[in-house]
């Protein structure tokens, strides 16, 4: 008998540890479901191309007029700010030389190109330049009158 009662006075005491002392085991588990909605920035970037032009012994000079703008033809203006460089390419022959000019300003090439230029988002922007060309045949090694097409590439990439 004197077992049952050490038995039950010692289970009874295991049972208020276990209550009283306020330890609670338990798991919870939350889910939370988050959308956003977002869409990628639009860049647009576009060259108005002019007419072409011959440049010969009679004619020495021309001028090439073209245009940078951040907006399409739909009135899509670019979400984010671009830098651009513009690129004139050639044969490299020293009878031809060329100026760049934005606006009536001289624009210094450095190896063929400009420096980066800032067209920026938000309002339509069109940054016209013209491609000043000469010609000196007396500068030329050809005994023949030279052939050749000059090039503008513009390179455009988003401001960091």
């Amino acid at each position: 008998m004197r077992l049952k009662i050490t038995k039950l006075i010692s289970l009874s005491i295991l049972i208020l540890l276990l209550f009283g002392t306020g330890i609670v085991c338990g798991k919870y588990i939350t889910q939370q479901t988050i959308n956003a909605n977002s869409e990628i920035a639009r860049p647009v970037i576009e060259i108005e191309q002019g007419q072409n032009i011959n440049v010969n012994d009679q004619n020495t000079t021309a001028n090439y007029n073209f245009a940078v703008k951040n907006y399409d033809d739909k009135g899509n203006i670019t979400d984010t700010d671009m830098n651009y460089t513009i690129e004139v390419i050639n044969s490299g022959d020293s009878s031809i030389t060329y100026n760049l000019y934005r606006e009536n300003q001289e624009i210094p090439l450095n190896k063929n190109k400009t420096n980066k230029i800032l067209i920026q988002k938000g309002k339509k922007e069109k940054h016209k330049y013209t491609l000043k060309v000469s010609y000196d045949k007396s500068k030329s090694k050809e005994f023949v009158d030279l052939t050749e097409d000059i090039g503008i590439k513009v390179y455009s990439e988003q401001k960091q």
